[in-house]
């Protein structure tokens, strides 16, 4: 798929630099407020499969985006940069509250997208944010004698290792009813896997491989019962 390829390479390139120049010229917190701002809009281009979702319980998806797993996404983002805004004194009263509104309507989006990836991640955030600015509030020594206890205690808890596993299989099968595969995912990854050590420089190009007639991609479909 060469024009796929040629178009989807340059726009990576494009999206790259104007990175590099919007990290050199722009503060964090203003990044920050962009990504609030950006992940914002994201969530809204899914309003109009909201009543859907809402009556029929499929997963909220977004005619921008296309995708469930990007909209969990999109939501995670609002949801870590709205705290991060929410919290900083040096923003603007109404920014600030505006950040805390935008809060909820993001958990809102996550759970309406029944996206595992999203859910994961909010949780993560939640048990590692405070801990973040907890340890941004020290001074360098503290930080030090702090981070040494919690590696000892990293320690002690790979002695319970099995029962952290057990809890992980639980969480992944009732909470996010996913099965062990992470339905078939984890076949998809050793298959790519495999194919990704024949071509590891450029591999097959953007959008060239789900496609019918390629042999690999009709296997995998017809593997997982994909007409």
């Amino acid at each position: 798929a060469p024009q796929i390829t040629l178009r989807a390479g340059v726009q990576l390139i494009i999206g790259f630099t104007l990175m590099i120049i919007i990290a050199g010229y722009i503060s964090a917190r203003a990044l920050i407020r962009i990504f609030m701002f950006g992940a914002t809009v994201l969530c809204l281009s899914a309003v109009p499969n909201l009543d859907r979702a809402l009556t029929v319980g499929v997963p909220l998806n977004s005619p921008l985006l296309g995708s469930k797993n990007q909209i969990g996404f999109a939501a995670y983002v609002l949801f870590a940069s709205a705290i991060a805004v929410a919290i900083d004194r040096n923003h603007r009263r109404i920014l600030r509250v505006t950040a805390g509104a935008l809060i909820p309507f993001s958990l809102t989006f996550a759970f309406l997208s029944q996206s595992g990836g999203g859910i994961v991640s909010i949780a993560l955030t939640v048990l590692l944010y405070p801990l973040f600015v907890f340890l941004s509030s020290m001074r360098g020594t503290a930080r030090l004698v702090f981070s040494g206890i919690a590696m000892v205690m990293l320690a002690i808890a790979f002695l319970f290792r099995e029962w952290i596993t057990d809890s992980i299989a639980y969480f992944r099968t009732d909470v996010l009813e996913k099965s062990e595969s992470l339905t078939g995912r984890t076949y998809l990854w050793e298959a790519a896997d495999r194919l990704w050590m024949q071509r590891p420089t450029l591999g097959f190009g953007y959008g060239s491989f789900w496609r019918h007639g390629n042999l690999e991609a009709e296997a995998l479909w017809r593997w997982g019962g994909i007409p």
